[in-house]
């Protein structure tokens, strides 16, 4: 009888300890569209159950056919309303494809710009810069933290290459089979802070390559450095 009480108070405490170690474990809970988790618990978007989640604690999240972010819990943090979305950066911005089109994002689901669209998709960084379009059309450049790094004020920019942008005022897109370009207006260059380096006085500009670009200014091209000389 000494034997099986014991047997029977260990089988006791083993239970109890199996309990006590399952609800220390990691919970998951999945997150409806209307914010209810399955298991009952309320979760608004936009609530945080955790630490303070880093951007790239977002994952982009399918639910019934559109996208949103949540975070490693399964906590919905921003509502899944997007047709594509991409990984938040390290700078706290991603791209987002909704019914008004492509929008860079904050973590809290804020437009921040509307991203020139290059490739059928947002535009890339270079440099530490990608380009945005602005309501009437003009063209500027955003950081990687979605901020803006010079406002629009062209009517086409390129994207930058050795700290130097081409842009131009008064041209228009052609479109030249499946592929488009830009003709007409005068062109010049800025540098990262948006300053005018060469002024907005040429025909055409490409590119600098190794500290020098091609230029054409009245029907003649000419090899130019970066101060324009």
């Amino acid at each position: 009888m000494r034997q099986l009480s014991f047997s029977r108070s260990c089988f006791v405490i083993l239970v109890l300890l199996g309990a006590l170690l399952a609800g220390c474990g990691p919970k998951t809970t999945t997150v409806g569209v209307d914010g209810d988790s399955t298991d009952g618990t309320k979760s608004p978007y936009g609530d945080r159950h955790r630490a303070p989640l880093k951007a790239t604690d977002l994952v982009p999240t399918e639910v019934d056919g559109v996208w949103g972010f949540a975070d490693p819990d399964g906590f919905m943090i921003i509502e899944p309303k997007y047709a594509m979305a991409y990984e938040f950066s390290e700078g706290g911005i991603t791209s987002v494809l909704g019914d008004d089109g492509w929008a860079v994002i904050n973590m809290k689901g804020e437009v921040l710009v509307r991203p020139f669209i290059y490739d059928n998709g947002p535009d890339y960084f270079e440099e530490g810069l990608a380009r945005y379009v602005d309501e009437q059309g003009k063209f500027g450049f955003f950081d990687l933290y979605g901020q803006i790094a010079v406002p629009a004020a062209f009517d086409f920019a390129a994207p930058f290459v050795e700290q130097r942008a081409a842009v131009c005022n008064g041209c228009v897109r052609v479109q030249v089979g499946e592929h488009w370009t830009m003709k007409g207006g005068k062109w010049g260059y800025i540098d990262v802070k948006g300053d005018v380096v060469i002024p907005l006085e040429y025909d055409e500009a490409n590119d600098f390559v190794e500290g020098k670009a091609m230029v054409k200014k009245g029907g003649v091209s000419v090899e130019i450095d970066k101060g324009g000389e």
